[in-house]
């Protein structure tokens, strides 16, 4: 779940309130206004990355993260389970909460919306921890584990 808003474009937002709805909108984005029109499914799912408020990825069972790690690594604050492989992906750098609990959830995304500090912060370190999780890095652990076998 990207949590987007309705945007600039939204019917309930004439010309004359769009620049200051747009300063104030949770769901508006500070990074860009367009949007993708052509390309890869990757670039697309990039953009929404980037553009989303928030990354929400409440797992019941995940095999390793990758969607939290693209999250992370377009700047986006993320929410995800703290259970399965997620809380080893997301260190600190995640808003952690009990996916079977709908109220801590919610209550998560709420945090995320209301507290702009907490995004930025959470963003700031997302990119960080996903930026240890390299390609190569990965290639040089399996090497090593193949040879130790």
């Amino acid at each position: 779940m990207s949590l987007a808003g309705t945007g600039w474009r939204a019917p309930s937002c004439s010309p004359s309130r769009r620049s200051s709805r747009a300063r104030t909108s949770p769901g508006w984005s500070r990074r860009s206004r367009r949007s993708p029109r052509h390309g890869t499914a990757a670039a697309s799912w990039s953009w929404l990355y980037a553009e989303a408020t928030a990354f929400a990825f409440p797992s019941l069972e995940e095999g390793f993260g990758l969607p939290v790690l693209e999250a992370m690594a377009a700047g986006t604050a993320v929410l995800t389970s703290d259970r399965s492989s997620l809380p080893e992906v997301a260190g600190d750098a995640a808003l952690l909460v009990d996916p079977t609990d709908a109220g801590a959830i919610a209550a998560g995304l709420e945090r995320l919306l209301a507290e702009p500090g907490l995004r930025d912060d959470l963003a700031l370190r997302g990119r960080e921890r996903a930026a240890t999780f390299t390609w190569e890095r990965t290639a040089q652990a399996t090497l090593a584990y193949l040879r130790s076998v």
